[in-house]
């Protein structure tokens, strides 16, 4: 017997001790998948016309985004706060998601699935994209939300992920798919060679499938071939070595099995630097990277460096990257011609916000009707 797929190989699961189905066993044939997002436009109007907070019905539990091994599932306890997120959340390239979609996740499990995509193009020429990644706590109540209102608690409860017990509250799962399968998320895809491909291949990039075929009644979740999470690369490579399907990993890594080593892999934290356009400081002199003529405006929320310009502002490498935004606008109305330099807004160094504490993302107007940019402008 092989590793061929894991949608053939429930061998995986067949040495484990049985466990007692979460759910009863439903032939459902017009099924949600837990971990399946709404469409963008179907969420965004769900949100216009939210009466209320939906996440008032659903309290968070105790568990932080943290650590790339945290076990989330049905259990009691085994649940996210509703304040918990990833503290380096960036941007996906757009070459990486499908087209017309946006997402985001942690910069290391980035990195990971660029290597992972990479890997795939070069060796079968499957072209996998992203369709979901990071999803909020109260993204997911809207999600949730929905569902129970269109199928029923019940229904709900059985196909959709809670409130905090979403894998994409993580920002380290990503949802999958490819042209090949219409770039769509439903079970057959796992029948194909691009499926096989990443059931043989993904461990090596750190990323395991979290919800199997025939592993139902363990994650308490249906087959969800796409839906893969990055735990770091020994772990994965741990979990392979044990063929182990991961709902079983975590569990053994949270009860402290002495066969496993349960490897948590250190993620460098993002860190700012700190002379550049835009960044916090105290005095001119905090602002000498910035280059000549660099001056740290102390009326900003925690300081901010800056220089004059009149269209453009130099980038300096390794930092994010900077916008000339117009002087205020005189009162006969004439273009301003001078400016100040600002940082554009930066997800690889701030997260979604994509600015510091105090400042927002918005958009700024070049002097002379120069054209516009998003920098961080103070709240």
């Amino acid at each position: 017997m092989t590793r061929h797929t894991l949608s053939l190989s429930i061998w995986l699961l067949a040495c484990a001790p049985a466990e007692a189905p979460t759910t009863a066993p439903d032939p459902c044939t017009d099924c949600l998948y837990g971990e399946v997002e709404l469409d963008p436009a179907l969420l965004a109007a769900e949100m216009d016309k939210a009466d209320g907070d939906p996440c008032a019905a659903y309290p968070g539990g105790p568990l932080r985004a943290d650590s790339l091994l945290v076990l989330l599932n049905r259990d009691e306890g085994q649940q996210l706060a509703e304040d918990a997120q990833p503290p380096d959340l960036v941007p996906i390239d757009p070459v990486l998601m499908v087209a017309g979609r946006q997402g985001l996740a942690r910069a290391h499990v980035r990195a990971a699935y660029r290597a992972l995509a990479d890997a795939a193009l070069a060796e079968e020429g499957f072209d996998f994209k992203v369709r979901s990644a990071y999803r909020s706590y109260q993204t997911q109540c809207f999600t949730f939300d929905y569902w129970v209102r269109v199928k029923g608690l019940a229904h709900a409860s059985r196909y959709s992920a809670q409130p905090g017990r979403s894998q994409h509250q993580l920002g380290t799962t990503l949802d999958v798919t490819c042209e090949a399968w219409s770039w769509d998320l439903v079970p057959e895809v796992g029948q194909t060679p691009e499926a096989a491909w990443l059931f043989e291949n993904a461990w090596r990039f750190g990323f395991t499938l979290s919800y199997p075929e025939g592993a139902e009644s363990i994650t308490g979740y249906g087959y969800e071939p796409w839906h893969f999470r990055y735990i770091g690369v020994e772990a994965a490579a741990e979990m392979h070595e044990a063929e182990l399907i991961q709902e079983r990993y975590l569990r053994a890594c949270q009860a402290q099995d002495p066969t496993l080593s349960c490897p948590e892999e250190l993620i460098a934290p993002l860190t700012p630097n700190f002379e550049f356009i835009g960044a916090p400081c105290g005095s001119d002199a905090d602002c000498v990277g910035a280059g000549e003529g660099a001056v740290c405006l102390t009326d900003r929320p925690g300081g901010m460096c800056s220089k004059p310009c009149t269209r453009l502002c130099p980038d300096q490498e390794g930092a994010s990257g900077t916008f000339c935004v117009a002087d205020a606008v005189e009162v006969d109305a004439t273009p301003a011609t001078t400016g100040l330099c600002h940082g554009r807004c930066d997800h690889d160094l701030y997260g979604e916000s994509g600015c510091r504490e105090g400042y927002a993302c918005v958009v700024g107007q070049r002097p002379s009707e120069g054209g516009a940019g998003a920098v961080c402008l103070p709240l």
